[in-house]
């Protein structure tokens, strides 16, 4: 039985998600609290198996409420936040601070536009309640050095054997993605393709974030755009990107498909293992269900190379699971290994 604690201070909300869940036999609501403070308490005293937060509230807001959350008992924790920029900026925030998913609440058009959600909100709480916390807790970035020697101008000169790395992830993605993407160095010398799932607008902030941190530049992906060197592109979060070829120029094509995963890290994975083959360099992070599973069928069918991270160092163990099961799998590496694995096979 998942025991579930709700922080709103809307009333209606927490109707809301107390109705959703009373038909799911394996999920109770212990308790609810109408702002952050209150909240914090209740997890100690009903130490629930998962918290669902609002951001804004009285007394104590969600940010502060999941930092003392953290500190004292920590718990898996979603975060509610309005799809706005300033939203996507707190939720990633958020994700830092040690949340395991967050949803938007996009609820200004229609209180009842929530309910629409139930399928995902219940999904949510379910693989939150299987999530490994201490993942999520004090994930600091250890940037990597590589080894150097005088024979690397002399490795420089040789042909390529990967020429672009593609990357996937979902849940507790936005904090690998900080492990990963800024230990990646001008040296890597092909594009990087990244897809996270995430909704409009949040892919954005992510991309500025990591941006900052990092020596690579890293951008929201644009229709049509060029890729190039050293450059990370992000997929715009509620659209898929692929590849598409011009001439002897590869362009991102930004477009929109009915699929279970949005954007989707199978129709990046098959675009580019079909376009590079043996030269890609894939890579399947942390994140519930099996979407990337058949993009890594499709690099290994190419004789690519895969990368996915171990169950241990995972928040959910969902994604990697089903590459590895597969067999489709290189390296089974912890997260704080994988971007010197890349570096490594890059540079030779």
């Amino acid at each position: 039985m998942i025991k579930l604690l709700i922080v709103d201070d809307s009333p209606f909300i927490r109707k809301a998600l107390i109705k959703m869940v009373q038909s799911e036999p394996d999920i109770e609501v212990v308790g609810e609290a109408a702002n952050g403070k209150d909240g914090v308490q209740m997890v100690l005293d009903l130490d629930p198996d998962v918290v669902t937060m609002d951001v804004e509230m009285p007394l104590m807001d969600g940010i502060s409420a999941l930092k003392e959350i953290m500190t004292k008992h920590p718990v898996p924790v979603i975060m509610f936040s309005s799809l706005t920029e300033e939203g996507a900026k707190v939720t990633l925030e958020a994700l830092e601070a040690g949340a395991v998913d967050y949803l938007s609440k996009d609820i200004q058009g229609s209180s009842l536009s929530i309910f629409d959600k139930k399928h995902l909100i219940i999904e949510k709480i379910k693989n939150a309640s299987k999530a490994k916390i201490k993942n999520l807790i004090s994930h600091k970035i250890n940037l990597i050095t590589l080894p150097t020697s005088k024979k690397e101008d002399k490795i420089e000169k040789k042909e390529k054997k990967y020429e672009v790395l593609t990357i996937g992830t979902s849940t507790g993605g936005p904090p690998a993605l900080e492990r990963v993407i800024p230990n990646l160095s001008k040296g890597i010398s092909m594009p990087v393709l990244v897809v996270q799932h995430m909704p409009p607008i949040f892919t954005k902030s992510l991309a500025e974030r990591l941006n900052s941190l990092s020596p690579l530049q890293v951008k929201e992906a644009e229709h049509n755009e060029v890729i190039d060197d050293n450059i990370v592109y992000i997929a715009p979060g509620g659209h898929h990107m692929k590849l598409k070829k011009h001439g002897s120029r590869y362009i991102i094509n930004i477009f929109d498909m009915d699929s279970l995963y949005t954007p989707s890290v199978d129709f990046l994975f098959n675009s580019v293992g079909g376009f590079f083959k043996d030269k890609t360099l894939g890579v399947v992070m942390t994140g519930m269900g099996h979407d990337g599973l058949e993009g890594s069928r499709t690099i290994k069918h190419f004789h690519g190379t895969v990368i996915a991270q171990d169950e241990e160092s995972c928040v959910v163990y969902g994604m990697p699971r089903v590459v590895i099961e597969n067999k489709l799998a290189d390296f089974v590496l912890p997260l704080d290994q994988i971007a010197f694995k890349i570096m490594k096979l890059v540079m030779n």
